[in-house]
């Protein structure tokens, strides 16, 4: 599913566009061993870099470069990457603003205006885990054009959480 929206900035002088790609998928597996595998940022990471994705996103050379769990994994929990694709050059800080044990899990890029949200219910023979991801821009129509060029939105979080699945089932 995908949601764009166009909205004024603090200001009323700019303009804010963003896009939200938003799936799920059932695990077969407790709430808590699919929050505990998520909550730690070098997995989050690796479930976001590593998973076998669309477009450019596989041209991509990155690495995770620090992480920094506050106690229990919580707000304030951060963690940073390096990324490059051909010339260009990319670091990046991701911060965790929500936290709810075996609820919910925000990480947020205020510099780069992104981030994804991990959301944990439990089911009848499991977990169903809905991930969503934030891109937002003062620039119009950029996140129309780098959903449409970069990277394929559902196709890469349906990606990414069959990757989450395979690894907690297992």
């Amino acid at each position: 599913m995908i949601r764009s929206s166009r909205a004024m900035g603090a200001t009323g002088a700019k303009t804010v566009e963003s896009t939200t790609h938003q799936r799920s998928i059932h695990i077969d597996a407790p709430v808590e061993k699919v929050f505990d595998y998520l909550e730690d940022p070098d997995t989050t990471y690796a479930v976001i870099s590593e998973t076998p994705a669309s477009r450019i996103d596989r041209l991509v050379q990155g690495e995770l470069t620090d992480a920094t769990m506050t106690p229990g994994g919580g707000v304030g929990t951060t963690w940073s990457f390096t990324a490059r694709l051909s010339i260009f050059h990319v670091d990046a800080t991701y911060i965790r603003e929500e936290y709810v044990p075996n609820k919910r899990i925000v990480d947020r890029n205020p510099d780069a205006r992104c981030g994804v949200a991990f959301d944990f219910k439990p089911d009848a023979t499991g977990t169903t885990l809905t991930m969503a991801w934030l891109d937002s821009s003062r620039v119009p129509l950029l996140t129309t054009l780098w959903d449409r060029i970069y990277w394929d939105g559902d196709h890469d979080l349906d990606a990414m959480l069959r990757s989450v699945k395979n690894a907690v089932e297992t």
